[in-house]
């Protein structure tokens, strides 16, 4: 489905819109289509557990030690708020999208500690898009 249809029938018409991934609004109701809430839970699962492994590789890094400790504390806070992403609603697109931009970032932080964390790091990101393209949102 794509766009929006307007379908007219006995006792009125029904809107229905495309939201994104694989949820459409019909009327004022949010409805979630084919893409199984548990893959969507297995996916955050898979993501958390990529960002454990950066934050095991930045604490082995030879960087200075406030700023492996400060990117630790930022990795294990992005784990906590992607498992609060396993109950998102699709009203909360912003918070989706808010989160999904920071790991990104995350990332790219994690990238400058060496080239072994830099390797594990580079693994997150198609993961995070996968994630984007389940909830329906743009990066």
């Amino acid at each position: 489905m794509s766009g929006k249809y307007n379908i007219g029938s006995v006792g009125g018409n029904v809107s229905i819109t495309e939201v994104g991934g694989d949820w459409v609004q019909v009327g004022g109701n949010m409805t979630q289509g084919a893409v199984d809430p548990a893959q969507r839970v297995e996916e955050l699962d898979k993501l958390r557990a990529q960002l454990r492994e950066v934050k095991t590789a930045v604490e082995a890094s030879a960087q200075d030690e406030d700023a492996r400790d400060a990117l630790v504390a930022e990795l294990l806070q992005q784990v906590r708020a992607l498992n609060e992403l396993k109950t998102a609603q699709p009203d909360e697109r912003a918070k989706l999208t808010d989160c999904l931009s920071k790991t990104s970032k995350l990332r790219d932080q994690a990238k400058t500690f060496g080239e072994q964390t830099a390797a594990i790091a580079l693994k997150v990101a198609p993961a995070v898009t996968a994630i984007a393209a389940l909830f329906g949102v743009a990066l």
